[in-house]
């Protein structure tokens, strides 16, 4: 098993996917990732968007407040990238399949100068996780 993670983790290096460590004791913990140097299957891939917020707020009390649009949902590139590599014919029920109970969804918010906002989500894959369901579903060969 340890050639098959070897050849994983090297293909997540070739793609120049950008695997980050997690620090589960800061909440919301996807706020706080940091990229590692080299892949693990310790780390995580993730996708961040913001997903709204509050703008108009000023220095004077003549503040405007409104509802700043959010970002449209990503896809999750370096994932299907890394599938593409790895199972280059999975089907569409195979990758829902695969994917169920692995995305795991974090939402936070920041605040800002005179009471603006902006609200980030965030969807991450532990790495392991997702090497362990691709060897029990036999999608890497």
């Amino acid at each position: 098993m340890e050639s098959k993670e070897k050849e994983f983790l090297k293909i997540v290096d070739k793609l120049k996917i950008t695997v980050c460590e997690k620090d589960e004791k800061k909440s919301p913990w996807a706020k706080q990732l940091k990229s590692c140097k080299k892949a693990t299957l310790d780390g995580v891939i993730y996708e961040k968007w913001c997903t709204g917020g509050i703008t108009g707020g000023g220095y004077s009390d003549q503040s405007n407040y409104y509802a700043q649009q959010g970002e449209q949902e990503p896809d999750f590139i370096e994932l299907d990238n890394l599938l593409t590599e790895i199972c280059p014919n999975i089907t569409y029920l195979q990758y829902k399949k695969l994917i169920a109970g692995l995305i795991e969804l974090q939402s936070w918010t920041e605040d800002e100068y005179y009471g603006n906002s902006s609200t980030y989500s965030c969807k991450i894959i532990n790495l392991r996780k997702l090497f362990e369901k691709l060897l029990e579903m036999k999608l890497m060969t």
